[in-house]
């Protein structure tokens, strides 16, 4: 019977060996206890001191440790290895503890299987689903590796579309040239004298200029048929000061074709000035003399009102006023020390949408040759205007290259034969009747007329509210 006993505990503890499970000594820490806390620390001895160390020991340094051997290293321990650690066992693994399932011994083929444990006391094979190994972790649940790996990436920089290019104000604006190259052209007033700072002219668009020979030159849709400029109709009540656009909706100043309007903005040119305001602008066309710019220019000073001259190179050199060609010339020295703006006529007054591309610049630089010729000192001229009001998108593009800015108008009447001049009285009235904000004038100093009615003109103007700008005042 004893033999008998002997055989089977025999056969338990080869069972038990096979299993990978360890007969631990009575001593022995506890599966579970803190890494470094020996069995056996009293509670309160300081941490890593096991009790029975003996006084004087090295801190740390469990009775029994050879000395030499590192702190904390049993002296049955091989370096840096825990007591117990099969050779070749992670280090810091106990057998059974956190290996994976391919390590599992099985029982041999015929033997018989170790007694059950106890229900609800398991091997560590037998952990439940629950407590598993890092390879064993479930779906979604990420290993404290893999964590550390999701939160080191950057995450990515999320997509902007990319934008559509913005459509020009109209087609004219391809961004080649700068389509409104004129600068900033100050004014003050000193002594009731109109005084400017004006920018030279930037005529940087001439390097561009080559496109024009194949730009088109359609006219605008809503050209007249002689293709010069016209004008919308307004009427102004002076009962009430409202202003009717007639060819416009209700509530729009906007009486000319849409495109048209639009290529005037694109390149900064000026049909009228601000609409917002109670504002007005005073220019004159100068092709050549009739005797009553001095009386003009005398009435302009009386009222300290500025305005512009749009003169051509036969008037500036003195030619084509007949008897009166030799006062062009200090005619215009008053224009530019009055107070007053001088602009381009061209320099023989044609049809500038009839010519061609090198035509159109000798136009304007000889007119700008022959005021420097006369006044050296005077401002580069920025402002043009074409003769008879003939315009299209290819001319606004070529001025705009060369550095000038067109100027049109919203207001005009029948002054400009000399010989058949409008009565004065009714040709006040007319002129009247057609005020409106921003509302840009265009008059003819050969005209008898004009000379007669400009100082009536101005005090109605300023009677009802309005103020009389310099064109540089338009943003």
């Amino acid at each position: 019977m004893k033999r008998i006993k002997a055989a089977a505990l025999l056969l338990a503890l080869l069972l038990l060996a096979s299993c990978g499970l360890e007969l631990r000594p009575a001593d022995a820490s506890p599966i579970g206890a803190p890494t470094g806390t020996p069995a056996g620390t009293s509670e309160g001895s300081p941490t890593g001191t096991p009790a029975g160390t003996s006084e004087g020991s090295p801190t740390g340094t469990p009775a029994g440790t050879s000395e030499g051997s590192p702190t904390g290293t049993s002296a049955d321990t091989s370096e840096g290895t825990p007591a117990g650690t099969p050779e070749g066992s992670p280090t810091g693994t106990q057998p059974g503890e956190g290996a994976s399932k391919e390590m599992e011994p099985t029982a041999p083929e015929g033997e018989a299987q170790p007694a059950q444990q106890p229900q609800g006391e398991q091997t560590p094979a037998q952990q439940p689903q629950a407590e598993q190994t890092p390879a064993q972790q479930p779906q979604g649940e990420q290993t404290p590796a893999q964590q550390g790996e999701e939160q080191t990436q950057t995450p990515e920089p999320e997509q902007t579309p990319e934008k559509e290019p913005s459509v020009p104000v109209s087609t004219v604006s391809d961004g080649s040239v700068p389509l409104k190259p004129f600068g900033s052209y100050a004014y003050w007033i000193e002594d009731g004298v109109y005084k400017y700072a004006s920018p030279p002219r930037n005529d940087s668009g001439r390097a561009t200029m080559d496109e024009m020979y194949t730009f088109s030159r359609d006219l605008f849709p809503d050209h007249s048929e002689d293709n010069g400029w016209y004008f919308g109709n307004v009427t102004y009540n002076r009962e009430t000061g409202e202003v009717t656009y007639h060819w416009a909706a209700p509530g729009s100043t906007a009486d000319r074709n849409k495109a048209t309007l639009d290529a005037f903005k694109a390149y900064g040119a000026i049909y009228r000035g601000d609409e917002t305001k109670k504002c007005v602008y005073l220019t004159f066309d100068a092709g050549y003399e009739g005797g009553y710019t001095a009386s003009i220019l005398d009435t302009l000073r009386d009222k300290q009102a500025p305005a512009t001259f749009f003169i051509t190179g036969a008037y500036i050199r003195g030619e084509g006023g007949g008897s009166y060609s030799e006062q062009q010339i200090p005619l215009v020295g008053r224009m530019l020390s009055e107070g007053h703006i001088v602009g381009s006529h061209t320099n023989t007054h044609p049809n500038m949408t009839t010519k061609t591309v090198d035509e159109v610049i000798d136009e304007m630089t000889q007119v700008e040759k022959a005021l420097k010729a006369a006044y050296p000192d005077s401002p580069d001229m920025i402002y043009f205007r074409p003769p008879e009001g003939a315009c299209n998108e290819w001319l606004l593009r070529i001025e705009a290259k060369l550095g000038y800015r067109t100027v049109l108008w919203s207001c005009a009447h029948r002054d400009w034969v000399v010989n058949d001049q409008p009565d004065p009285a009714t040709a006040l009235e007319n002129i009247k009747n057609k005020l409106h904000p921003g509302c840009v004038y265009l008059l003819h100093v050969q005209s008898s007329t004009n000379a007669a009615i400009l100082g009536d003109l101005i005090d109605y103007i300023r009677g009802e509210g309005y103020e009389i700008l310099p064109l540089c005042s338009i943003e």
